[in-house]
């Protein structure tokens, strides 16, 4: 069952008298498909120059000039984390998290019935972190390293707030680790049927996973002798084919006499996802090598 934008405030309202967000991390991914898009109108502020009032502009207006190459990567996550330190710096001047920490102080002490500036504070303090959330998973889908950083980033914008106001630190670290693993498992799947690779459980291989593949692969040449060059380049051949292929290839069927290593390169990766998604940073470290290599790898022939 698909949850409402407005269910999700209630729920992210609800759970931050506990601190306790998996739910809400639960509900976000499973409809992330259909909040995503919701928040291309909401608002990022813009400073330029020596101005101390800032331009808004829509979050999706943002994303499109990045898309264009109008602004880079480093722009972009430099913008929202301009913004969001703003965003936050509004809250706490509106007194929002004094009400938050009493209200979370009282939810302790078994208070259930809250004032109204208190129930105020909370429904601001749940609509920015929706807001921010879903803002933070547009950018894992645009690329997953630009998300990562986007992710510390934001920890580090409340890092200041952390010793006056450790209930909003939680909550970022929780946020951001949530975005860390949704751009982490993006390497899994595709989210469009543009590759030509589909894979043993039937969904179709990433561009990301594609190029860890190919990263992997060439490592493997790389620590062995002649041979294993040889069968590695061979591979890299293969794959790169299939998945440029107009038509659907299986991973078990595109590389020859190959198909075994390809299948266990694909294995790797996905284990190594898996580990870095559950927040292992040695395997994450290396996924992003793999990547970084296999995307900028040149193999002739084939």
């Amino acid at each position: 069952m698909k949850v409402s934008e407005s269910a999700l405030r209630r729920l992210i309202y609800e759970e931050l008298t506990t601190i306790d967000l998996r739910d809400v991390i639960r509900e976000i991914s499973r409809n992330e498909g259909q909040l995503l898009g919701s928040v291309s109108n909401s608002t990022v502020y813009l400073f330029e120059g020596r101005q101390r009032v800032p331009k808004e502009i829509s979050f999706g207006a943002l994303l499109e000039q990045n898309r264009r190459g109008l602004i880079t990567d480093q722009k972009i996550l430099k913008i929202w984390e301009s913004s969001t330190r703003y965003e936050l710096d509004i809250l706490l001047s509106e007194g929002v998290m004094d009400f938050l920490r009493d209200a979370y102080e009282k939810a302790k002490e078994g208070v259930k019935s809250l004032g109204e500036k208190a129930r105020a504070a909370l429904e601001k303090a749940s609509d920015f972190i929706l807001e921010k959330s879903l803002q933070l998973m547009n950018l894992a889908q645009a690329g997953v390293e630009k998300a990562v950083k986007a992710a510390q980033g934001f920890i580090e914008t409340v890092l200041d707030f952390k010793s006056e106001h450790p209930i909003l630190f939680k909550i970022a670290v929780i946020l951001a680790a949530t975005v860390v693993v949704f751009a982490v498992m993006s390497f899994l799947q595709s989210p469009e049927a543009h590759a030509a690779v589909k894979m043993k459980s039937g969904k179709m291989m990433s561009q990301e996973k594609y190029e860890a593949m190919r990263g992997h692969l060439s490592a493997f040449g790389d620590q062995g002798g002649f041979d294993a060059q040889e069968a590695s380049m061979k591979a890299i051949q293969a794959l790169d084919k299939a998945y440029k292929a107009t038509d659907v290839q299986s991973i078990t069927k595109a590389g020859g006499e190959l198909n075994g290593f390809l299948q266990a390169s694909s294995k790797s990766i996905t284990d190594l996802a898996q580990d870095a998604s559950g927040g292992d940073k040695s395997a994450y470290k290396i996924l992003m090598k793999f990547a970084k290599v296999g995307k900028s790898l040149k193999v002739t022939g084939g």
